[in-house]
């Protein structure tokens, strides 16, 4: 399934948007070898350049199983010409790019960059687990996010916005039109780390 472009999306949005469809096998252990798994997302760790554990060790994923959200972005911005963050971790990106800042405390988060990196909380797996995503858009409650492994498979799904602890642009690229919700006085400004 291709997710229709806009002439707003960003490199990366555009290849991400070719990739919504794609999910998880569910073969099973009687699955014969090779349907177990979607090769496609098994490919997106290599694609992002994540090859190591956490403590540093050698590893190639053989799996649709293992969470692979940050695998997905990496994979999309690496495709596009741009770094990823080269961890599995969807947190990682806490540390990518630039910091998106919206100064309006009434109504925060009110205008994001289409296809800027979102980054989730996940309070009920613990403070270092999360998810990430690209904006696509945006309600005065709920971000829409297009990422991987999203109900086990690329997809386009709305977020409360109250789970948000991060947004971030890839440095050195140019920014989009941003999506907004309102047209109040929205002071928007960008942090560099």
């Amino acid at each position: 399934m291709l997710a229709m472009t806009t002439a707003a999306d960003p490199p990366w949005l555009r290849l991400a948007r070719r990739e919504v469809g794609q999910k998880e096998l569910k073969g099973g252990a009687k699955a014969a070898v090779g349907e177990r798994d979607n090769p496609q997302i098994v490919a997106y760790w290599t694609r992002a350049g994540i090859l190591k554990k956490k403590d540093k060790t050698l590893w190639t994923p053989s799996n649709d199983e293992v969470p692979w959200c940050a695998a997905f972005i990496g994979a999309m911005l690496r495709d596009a010409g741009l770094p990823g963050s080269g961890e599995a971790l969807a947190r990682s990106y806490q540390r990518y790019g630039i910091a998106v800042m919206n100064a309006d405390r009434a109504n925060p988060w009110s205008a994001i960059p289409t296809g800027a990196l979102v980054v989730l909380s996940r309070n009920s797996a613990g403070p270092t687990k999360g998810h990430v995503g690209f904006a696509v858009g945006l309600s005065r409650s709920s971000i829409q996010l297009l990422g991987g492994n999203q109900n086990d498979a690329v997809s386009i799904d709305w977020f409360p916005k109250a789970r948000i602890v991060d947004v971030r642009w890839p440095s050195g690229a140019p920014f989009t039109p941003y999506l907004a919700t309102s047209s109040g006085k929205t002071a928007i400004s960008v942090r560099t780390n």
